[in-house]
Protein backbone atom coordinates (compact mmCIF):
# COMPACT_ATOMS: atom_id res chain seq x y z
CA UNK A 1 0.00 0.00 0.00
CA UNK A 2 1.16 3.54 -1.06
CA UNK A 3 -0.24 6.61 0.55
CA UNK A 4 1.77 8.30 -2.07
CA UNK A 5 -0.87 7.43 -4.86
CA UNK A 6 -3.86 9.53 -2.67
CA UNK A 7 -1.55 12.35 -2.54
CA UNK A 8 -0.15 12.73 -6.10
CA UNK A 9 -2.84 10.45 -8.27
CA UNK A 10 -6.43 11.34 -7.31
CA UNK A 11 -7.86 8.64 -10.02
CA UNK A 12 -6.25 5.84 -7.98
CA UNK A 13 -7.98 7.02 -4.57
CA UNK A 14 -10.91 4.68 -4.68
CA UNK A 15 -8.03 1.74 -4.79
CA UNK A 16 -6.64 3.34 -1.75
CA UNK A 17 -9.43 3.56 0.18
CA UNK A 18 -10.32 0.15 -0.18
CA UNK A 19 -7.01 -0.72 0.92
CA UNK A 20 -7.38 1.30 3.89
CA UNK A 21 -11.03 -0.10 4.63
CA UNK A 22 -9.29 -3.72 4.67
CA UNK A 23 -7.05 -2.37 7.57
CA UNK A 24 -10.43 -0.52 8.87
CA UNK A 25 -12.33 -3.49 9.65
CA UNK A 26 -12.84 -4.99 13.28
CA UNK A 27 -9.91 -4.36 15.25
CA UNK A 28 -10.87 -6.89 18.05
CA UNK A 29 -13.85 -9.35 19.03
CA UNK A 30 -15.26 -6.12 21.05
CA UNK A 31 -18.75 -5.93 22.71
CA UNK A 32 -21.61 -3.48 24.47
CA UNK A 33 -20.45 -0.36 24.19
CA UNK A 34 -16.98 -0.79 23.01
CA UNK A 35 -18.55 -2.98 20.05
CA UNK A 36 -20.97 -0.48 19.25
CA UNK A 37 -18.30 2.35 19.25
CA UNK A 38 -15.77 0.12 17.34
CA UNK A 39 -18.73 0.05 14.46
CA UNK A 40 -19.68 3.71 14.95
CA UNK A 41 -15.86 4.41 13.73
CA UNK A 42 -15.63 1.85 11.04
CA UNK A 43 -18.84 3.38 9.79
CA UNK A 44 -17.39 6.63 10.02
CA UNK A 45 -14.48 6.10 8.52
CA UNK A 46 -16.25 4.20 5.22
CA UNK A 47 -18.60 7.92 4.91
CA UNK A 48 -15.18 9.18 4.73
CA UNK A 49 -14.16 7.15 1.82
CA UNK A 50 -17.49 7.56 0.10
CA UNK A 51 -16.69 11.33 0.31
CA UNK A 52 -13.34 11.73 -0.71
CA UNK A 53 -13.57 12.49 -4.38
CA UNK A 54 -16.86 14.51 -4.61
CA UNK A 55 -16.25 16.62 -1.08
CA UNK A 56 -13.03 16.72 0.07
CA UNK A 57 -13.76 18.84 2.58
CA UNK A 58 -16.31 16.77 4.28
CA UNK A 59 -14.45 13.84 3.79
CA UNK A 60 -11.54 15.44 6.06
CA UNK A 61 -14.07 16.46 9.08
CA UNK A 62 -15.34 12.96 8.70
CA UNK A 63 -12.06 11.36 8.57
CA UNK A 64 -11.33 13.71 12.13
CA UNK A 65 -14.38 12.08 13.57
CA UNK A 66 -13.10 8.59 12.72
CA UNK A 67 -10.27 9.42 14.51
CA UNK A 68 -11.87 10.92 17.34
CA UNK A 69 -13.76 7.67 17.75
CA UNK A 70 -10.94 5.40 17.20
CA UNK A 71 -9.36 6.99 19.89
CA UNK A 72 -12.49 6.50 22.12
CA UNK A 73 -12.50 3.13 21.64
CA UNK A 74 -9.03 2.48 22.64
CA UNK A 75 -9.25 5.06 25.74
CA UNK A 76 -12.77 3.29 26.72
CA UNK A 77 -11.95 0.04 26.15
CA UNK A 78 -8.51 -0.04 27.24
CA UNK A 79 -8.16 -2.60 24.22
CA UNK A 80 -4.63 -1.96 22.79
CA UNK A 81 -3.52 -3.29 19.58
CA UNK A 82 -2.01 -3.42 16.32
CA UNK A 83 -4.85 -3.19 13.88
CA UNK A 84 -6.39 -0.24 15.98
CA UNK A 85 -3.58 1.79 16.57
CA UNK A 86 -2.86 1.80 12.37
CA UNK A 87 -7.00 2.53 12.06
CA UNK A 88 -6.18 5.43 14.17
CA UNK A 89 -2.92 6.83 12.26
CA UNK A 90 -4.45 6.14 8.95
CA UNK A 91 -7.40 8.41 10.24
CA UNK A 92 -5.17 10.90 10.68
CA UNK A 93 -3.13 10.52 7.49
CA UNK A 94 -6.17 11.00 5.37
CA UNK A 95 -7.45 14.12 8.07
CA UNK A 96 -4.18 15.77 7.25
CA UNK A 97 -2.73 15.17 10.74
CA UNK A 98 0.44 14.00 10.45
CA UNK A 99 1.60 14.36 13.76
CA UNK A 100 -1.24 12.11 14.72
CA UNK A 101 -0.70 9.64 12.10
CA UNK A 102 2.94 9.14 13.12
CA UNK A 103 2.24 8.97 16.87
CA UNK A 104 -0.33 5.89 16.21
CA UNK A 105 1.87 4.65 13.66
CA UNK A 106 4.34 4.34 15.69
CA UNK A 107 2.57 2.82 18.82
CA UNK A 108 0.92 0.08 16.27
CA UNK A 109 4.62 -0.87 15.32
CA UNK A 110 4.70 -1.74 18.95
CA UNK A 111 2.95 -4.39 18.21
CA UNK A 112 3.11 -5.14 14.29
CA UNK A 113 7.11 -4.41 13.95
CA UNK A 114 7.54 -6.14 10.62
CA UNK A 115 4.23 -5.18 8.59
CA UNK A 116 5.60 -3.65 5.78
CA UNK A 117 2.26 -2.23 5.00
CA UNK A 118 2.37 -0.20 8.14
CA UNK A 119 6.04 0.76 7.90
CA UNK A 120 5.68 2.31 4.39
CA UNK A 121 2.75 4.39 5.78
CA UNK A 122 4.73 5.61 8.60
CA UNK A 123 7.45 6.38 6.04
CA UNK A 124 5.00 8.11 3.84
CA UNK A 125 3.88 9.83 6.87
CA UNK A 126 7.13 11.30 7.90
CA UNK A 127 7.91 12.64 4.29
CA UNK A 128 4.84 15.17 4.32
CA UNK A 129 5.93 16.58 7.91
CA UNK A 130 7.74 20.16 7.71
CA UNK A 131 11.19 19.90 9.63
CA UNK A 132 13.74 17.80 8.27
CA UNK A 133 16.47 17.63 11.20
CA UNK A 134 19.70 16.37 9.61
CA UNK A 135 21.12 13.16 11.49
CA UNK A 136 24.60 14.11 13.22
CA UNK A 137 27.51 12.33 11.63
CA UNK A 138 28.74 10.60 14.26
CA UNK A 139 25.43 9.07 15.21
CA UNK A 140 25.26 7.82 11.38
CA UNK A 141 28.81 6.02 11.86
CA UNK A 142 27.48 4.57 15.27
CA UNK A 143 24.29 2.86 13.32
CA UNK A 144 27.03 1.82 10.49
CA UNK A 145 28.76 0.20 13.04
CA UNK A 146 26.13 -1.50 15.02
CA UNK A 147 24.12 -2.24 12.51
CA UNK A 148 22.14 -5.56 14.11
CA UNK A 149 20.99 -3.01 17.13
CA UNK A 150 19.03 -0.54 14.24
CA UNK A 151 18.31 -3.01 11.22
CA UNK A 152 16.79 -5.75 13.67
CA UNK A 153 13.53 -5.06 16.06
CA UNK A 154 13.82 -6.29 19.17
CA UNK A 155 12.07 -9.49 19.00
CA UNK A 156 14.53 -10.31 16.21
CA UNK A 157 17.68 -9.43 18.35
CA UNK A 158 15.96 -11.99 20.91
CA UNK A 159 15.40 -14.71 18.60
CA UNK A 160 19.59 -13.87 17.62
CA UNK A 161 19.93 -13.99 21.28
CA UNK A 162 18.52 -17.40 22.15
CA UNK A 163 19.37 -19.43 18.91
CA UNK A 164 23.10 -18.26 19.52
CA UNK A 165 22.89 -19.21 23.33
CA UNK A 166 21.51 -23.07 22.73
CA UNK A 167 23.54 -23.58 19.47
CA UNK A 168 26.64 -22.31 22.15
CA UNK A 169 25.76 -24.98 24.73
CA UNK A 170 24.92 -27.75 21.99
CA UNK A 171 28.47 -27.32 20.41
CA UNK A 172 29.78 -27.01 24.24
CA UNK A 173 28.07 -30.98 24.68
CA UNK A 174 29.38 -31.89 21.39
CA UNK A 175 32.85 -31.51 22.42
CA UNK A 176 32.04 -33.11 25.68
CA UNK A 177 31.89 -36.37 23.46
CA UNK A 178 34.30 -35.87 20.98
CA UNK A 179 37.90 -37.77 21.05
CA UNK A 180 38.90 -34.96 18.73
CA UNK A 181 37.57 -31.39 18.94
CA UNK A 182 36.88 -30.15 15.01
CA UNK A 183 38.04 -27.07 14.37
CA UNK A 184 34.52 -26.09 13.37
CA UNK A 185 33.34 -26.65 16.71
CA UNK A 186 35.81 -23.71 17.95
CA UNK A 187 34.75 -21.60 15.57
CA UNK A 188 31.08 -22.20 16.04
CA UNK A 189 31.35 -21.46 19.34
CA UNK A 190 33.32 -18.49 18.96
CA UNK A 191 30.61 -17.18 16.42
CA UNK A 192 27.95 -17.95 18.99
CA UNK A 193 30.21 -15.91 21.92
CA UNK A 194 29.88 -12.68 19.91
CA UNK A 195 26.26 -12.96 18.67
CA UNK A 196 25.39 -13.52 22.33
CA UNK A 197 27.77 -10.18 23.51
CA UNK A 198 26.40 -7.92 20.86
CA UNK A 199 22.51 -8.81 20.78
CA UNK A 200 22.71 -9.00 24.85
CA UNK A 201 24.29 -5.65 25.02
CA UNK A 202 22.19 -4.21 22.55
CA UNK A 203 18.74 -5.41 24.11
CA UNK A 204 20.32 -3.86 27.09
CA UNK A 205 20.88 -0.63 25.59
CA UNK A 206 17.07 -0.58 23.98
CA UNK A 207 15.79 -1.71 27.56
CA UNK A 208 17.63 1.20 29.04
CA UNK A 209 17.39 3.90 26.56
CA UNK A 210 13.29 3.05 26.56
CA UNK A 211 12.85 3.61 30.15
CA UNK A 212 15.31 7.26 30.04
CA UNK A 213 14.29 8.58 27.20
CA UNK A 214 10.56 8.08 25.47
CA UNK A 215 10.17 8.74 22.40
CA UNK A 216 7.43 11.49 21.48
CA UNK A 217 5.38 13.14 18.93
CA UNK A 218 4.89 17.02 18.48
CA UNK A 219 1.07 16.97 18.11
CA UNK A 220 0.29 20.80 17.77
CA UNK A 221 0.06 22.33 14.16
CA UNK A 222 3.19 24.76 15.39
CA UNK A 223 5.18 25.77 18.44
CA UNK A 224 7.88 27.34 19.58
CA UNK A 225 10.77 25.67 21.17
CA UNK A 226 12.61 27.21 23.86
CA UNK A 227 15.84 27.44 25.58
CA UNK A 228 14.12 26.98 29.09
CA UNK A 229 11.70 25.27 30.57
CA UNK A 230 9.13 28.97 30.24
CA UNK A 231 7.59 30.78 28.00
CA UNK A 232 10.21 34.03 28.82
CA UNK A 233 13.12 32.48 27.64
CA UNK A 234 14.30 32.76 23.98
CA UNK A 235 13.00 30.36 20.67
CA UNK A 236 15.89 27.72 20.34
CA UNK A 237 15.51 27.80 16.75
CA UNK A 238 15.20 30.49 14.73
CA UNK A 239 11.64 28.51 12.91
CA UNK A 240 8.90 26.98 15.06
CA UNK A 241 8.53 22.94 15.15
CA UNK A 242 4.94 21.49 13.51
CA UNK A 243 2.94 18.74 13.49
CA UNK A 244 4.52 15.50 13.07
CA UNK A 245 8.66 15.95 14.90
CA UNK A 246 10.12 13.68 16.27
CA UNK A 247 12.41 13.38 19.41
CA UNK A 248 13.35 11.78 22.37
CA UNK A 249 12.74 12.87 26.22
CA UNK A 250 15.57 13.99 28.03
CA UNK A 251 13.77 15.37 30.65
CA UNK A 252 10.17 16.29 32.17
CA UNK A 253 9.62 19.60 34.25
CA UNK A 254 6.28 20.82 35.24
CA UNK A 255 4.22 21.85 32.06
CA UNK A 256 7.42 21.53 29.73
CA UNK A 257 9.80 18.60 28.28
CA UNK A 258 13.41 18.60 27.05
CA UNK A 259 13.33 17.32 23.74
CA UNK A 260 16.65 16.10 21.56
CA UNK A 261 16.30 15.84 18.04
CA UNK A 262 17.89 13.23 15.46
CA UNK A 263 20.14 15.66 15.01
CA UNK A 264 21.28 15.76 18.49
CA UNK A 265 19.93 19.54 19.08
CA UNK A 266 17.94 20.25 21.77
CA UNK A 267 15.02 22.20 22.89
CA UNK A 268 12.06 23.15 25.74
CA UNK A 269 8.57 22.32 24.14
CA UNK A 270 4.91 22.58 26.47
CA UNK A 271 3.92 19.33 27.39
CA UNK A 272 0.43 19.91 26.09
CA UNK A 273 1.62 19.82 22.49
CA UNK A 274 3.16 16.48 22.44
CA UNK A 275 2.39 12.94 23.12
CA UNK A 276 4.71 9.75 23.78
CA UNK A 277 4.97 6.43 21.69
CA UNK A 278 4.37 4.50 24.92
CA UNK A 279 0.56 5.31 25.80
CA UNK A 280 0.08 5.09 29.06
CA UNK A 281 -3.05 6.74 29.54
Amino acid sequence: MNLKLYLRRPAAAGALLMLLMAWAGPAHRASGAAGDDLGEAAETFRRANEAAMSDPGLSRELYREAALRYAHVIEGSGVRNGKLYTNLGHSYFLAGDYGGAILNYRRALRYLPHNRELLESLAHARSQCIDVFTMEQQARLWRGLCFWHYHFSQAGRLWLFGGAYAGLWLLLALRLFMKQKPRWTTWGMGAGIAICVMTGFSLAIHREAGRRHAAGVITDAEVVPRKGDSYVYDPAFTNSLHSGTEFDLLERREGWVHARFVSGETAWLPDGSVEFVVDDS
